[in-house]
């Protein structure tokens, strides 16, 4: 079988068309992670134990980024590529489709399997400022720290948790999963 060039070309493309969505280049929307299968279980009820503020399907997840802002068109808030410095900020995370109580978020760790996963998105990200470069505290820094401080004086629980995500993840995937942590963890921590 003989193919003209114009036919090899588009082949080609169409080989790289599915390499690059099987590579990871095609766009994965963010979810929670699965329930813990404790979390499963009617009998226990752990809601009692979080301040009755915190009952929420939205919370903040602070962050520290090297990323590269995203581009206006782009998805997501952060892209995988490099940016300049490390940007400090604030994720608003909502765990569950727009619209969901706490109670259908309660609900949904009972029934939740990895194979139907949970929506969640970051609806907006607010950035404190550039980490100095020089270790010396700055602005940046100064608001990054307050704002941690002052999750950790709403929380029963003062822990900080941190996550550090593998490559080839998006900002928003991360976002997303580790305000999954902190709902199983409680809410009652700054993440």
């Amino acid at each position: 079988m003989i193919f003209t060039a114009r036919c090899r070309r588009s082949i080609g493309a169409l080989a790289f068309s599915l390499l690059w969505v099987l590579a990871g280049g095609a766009t994965v929307e963010p979810h929670l992670m699965p329930t813990p299968v404790i979390f499963k279980d009617e009998r226990l009820d752990f809601a009692p134990a979080l301040a009755a503020g915190l009952r929420s399907t939205r919370l903040s997840v602070f962050y520290a980024t090297t990323r590269a802002p995203a581009g206006e068109g782009q998805p997501g808030h952060y892209i995988n590529d490099a940016g300049d410095g490390m940007t400090l900020g604030v994720a608003a995370v909502r765990l569950g489709a727009p619209g969901w109580t706490w109670e259908d978020l309660v609900a949904s760790n009972r029934t939740s399997t990895v194979e139907q996963a949970r929506p969640g998105a970051v609806e907006r990200v607010a950035n404190f400022g550039k980490a100095r470069e020089d270790g010396e505290l700055g602005d940046a820094e100064r608001r990054y720290m307050a704002a941690i401080d002052a999750q950790l004086a709403r929380a029963n629980n003062k822990e900080l948790v941190l996550y550090v995500h593998r490559y080839r993840v998006t900002f928003d995937e991360v976002s997303v999963q580790m305000g999954s942590f902190a709902h199983f963890l409680g809410h009652g921590w700054a993440g």
